[in-house]
């Protein structure tokens, strides 16, 4: 997520690609939620087929053009933390590629394909896509990684295999365990307790950054 006008970001610096520079933080979300691309692209747009695993590979993935997409709430959450702490450049790095707002169905979707292929090609934090990983993450060992993945234990297992991916880097967020594996989504249902979440997120990080 970047803060543009007229394609240049108000701090003047040039974003010109998603690699091309390092963000000032990364947001950590459970999955892409409703988030997805924009109505005149979604009508043309092929992404990779969905895990045929027989032909796939990781590499697909990276050679799929990226989009302009429409955000939804849970990122225009984001947006608004970096309006009130003043960043420019956030970059948004889901548990999962699966585009599921519900997460009770999200965890079945994961459940399920987990049952059929062993593994968790979905998410860029299966080893399969360590090379992916490597470079959105880049190798500045210094940003901060915001977990706002949320609090269900269902999916703990895409926490670990994050947790593993970002071994290293400084991790905060608004954790509900001593493990720090819980972390307070920005968009629960009760709109007080987004705000709460909102204000928790700026105190939080304007003491860490």
């Amino acid at each position: 997520i970047a803060d543009k006008r007229d394609g240049v970001p108000v701090s003047g610096r040039r974003i010109p690609t998603l690699y091309d520079c390092t963000p000032e933080i990364y947001f950590c979300m459970m999955n892409p939620g409703s988030s997805e691309p924009q109505p005149t692209i979604e009508e043309t747009y092929q992404g990779p087929p969905e895990y045929d695993l027989d032909n796939f590979l990781p590499s697909r993935i990276l050679q799929t053009p990226m989009v302009s997409t429409k955000p939804d709430n849970t990122q225009y959450m984001v947006m608004n933390v970096m309006e009130y702490i003043g960043l420019y450049h956030v970059r948004v790095i889901n548990l999962s590629d699966m585009r599921e707002p519900k997460s009770e169905k999200f965890v079945d979707k994961i459940r399920t394909f987990y049952g059929d292929y062993a593994h968790h090609v979905h998410s860029i934090f299966d080893p399969l896509r360590h090379e992916e990983l490597k470079m959105a993450l880049g190798d500045d060992m210094s940003v901060p990684i915001v977990a706002a993945w949320g609090k269900n234990r269902k999916y703990v297992d895409l926490i670990n295999l994050c947790k593993s991916g970002i071994a290293g880097s400084p991790c905060y967020g608004l954790f509900g365990d001593h493990k720090k594996l819980l972390a307070k989504h920005p968009l629960p249902p009760d709109w007080n307790k987004q705000m709460a979440w909102l204000a928790e997120m700026v105190d939080l990080l304007k003491e860490t950054l």
